[in-house]
């Protein structure tokens, strides 16, 4: 029978970094005990060790994107479209359960 994992997303307010911990998302983000990963080239070297548990943390689309980023979310699809590929390949590995939590832009996510 093949295991379920988790995969745990945050999505900073428009203009915050996530590693600055200036808000609950950047907290939560900290406070989650698991392996950060960037991309879904990550996922195999996780899975393989026996993790069930990975997250990811993007900054506000603002930070990333600057004024297209804070008026019009841009940048936004490009991190959920990260977030879907590391899905795919988790799911190589069994069940997969998705927790995710935005603030402002990224609550769009």
């Amino acid at each position: 029978m093949k295991k379920q994992s988790l995969l745990v997303v945050f999505f900073e307010g428009t203009s915050s970094a996530v590693d600055q911990l200036a808000t609950q998302i950047g907290i939560f983000a900290h406070t989650v005990q698991a392996p950060r990963i960037y991309s879904h080239i990550e996922v195999p070297s996780i899975m393989s060790r026996g993790g069930k548990t990975i997250k990811m943390a993007f900054d506000g689309c603002g930070v990333t994107n600057g004024l297209t980023g804070i008026l019009f979310a841009a940048g936004l699809d490009g991190q959920v479209h990260k977030v879907m590929e590391v899905v795919e390949k988790m799911s190589h590995y069994g069940g997969v359960r998705v927790v995710a939590v935005g603030l402002s832009r990224g609550g769009i996510a």
